[in-house]
């Protein structure tokens, strides 16, 4: 796969974990919401530009990574302000 897919695999894993950061990172507000679609986006590039043969299609792995990823986000932001209003 080479370095470059792999790092496009590291970028698109550490988007998935960097929506659950969330909760720790309140006092930045809303550039916290954006950061993990655009590590999302470095990952998806990463991977297009690998053009491995062992990866078939690299875009529908990254739209899957993504989409884990704002489901992850969707249910982190839901549960912070379902907190917040206990407050």
């Amino acid at each position: 796969m080479g370095n470059v897919g792999v790092a496009g695999l590291i970028f698109l894993f550490v988007a998935m974990l960097s929506a659950v950061s969330l909760y720790r990172t309140l006092k930045f507000g809303l550039f916290m919401h954006f950061v993990p679609y655009l590590l999302s986006i470095i990952g998806a590039v990463l991977l297009s530009l690998a053009q491995a043969p062992d990866i078939a299609n690299p875009v529908a792995i990254s739209l899957l990574a993504t989409a884990v990823t704002a489901i992850i986000h969707g249910a982190v932001f839901y549960d912070m302000r379902k907190e917040l209003w206990r407050r």
